[in-house]
């Protein structure tokens, strides 16, 4: 399966679970690049994960030699991107923890392509989390006559909502995605 020409994954790690990490990078494997901005993690731990980078050809890796917080970490990681994938449209956010699904990228580069064709303007879209300590679902919020509201839609459901979980948010290029790539249908 050929990766998405069109998503990067951008994962911040500090002193993440190593299992764990190599199960998001196994499920990515076929889908994107990933870039992953470690935080100055343990020196054990940044072992491990360039140790991953050698096992996987879609991954890249920058070592921060401090922590600078997961805002900074990411905003260090778009600018990369930026430098080195200048054709990408799409960003998808992830924590280190984080095991997306095997279809996560497909699934929401369609959704994006959908809203735009019918004249949606989204900001970014985010997966319906899943949570497998409390075995729930996160779910979306939702602002309605000054009250928040918490809205699990059904797996095949989009909703609009006002805030996204940063692990899992899909964040694209709008006038690009109109006029330059293949919406798939």
């Amino acid at each position: 399966m050929a990766l998405s020409p069109n998503t990067i994954a951008l994962t911040v790690t500090y002193n993440p679970d190593p299992d764990v990490l190599k199960k998001q990078l196994e499920n990515l494997k076929n889908q994107c690049n990933v870039l992953i901005v470690d935080n100055a993690s343990s020196q054990d731990l940044r072992h491990r994960i360039q140790t991953m980078r050698h096992a996987n050809d879609h991954l890249q890796v920058i070592a921060l030699n401090e922590n600078i917080g997961i805002s900074r970490a990411q905003n260090a990681g778009i600018e990369y991107i930026s430098q080195h994938y200048p054709d990408i449209f799409f960003v998808l956010f992830l924590d280190h923890d984080s095991i997306p699904a095997t279809d996560m990228v497909k699934g929401l580069e369609g959704d994006f392509a959908t809203l735009v064709k019918t004249g949606k303007n989204p900001a970014a879209l985010g997966p319906l989390l899943f949570d497998p300590r409390d075995k729930s679902y996160l779910g979306f919020h939702q602002q309605k006559w000054g009250f928040w509201l918490k809205k699990i839609p059904s797996k095949t459901q989009m909703i609009e909502c006002q805030s996204l979980n940063s692990s899992g948010s899909f964040k694209g290029n709008i006038g690009a995605l109109k006029t330059s790539i293949n919406v798939p249908n």
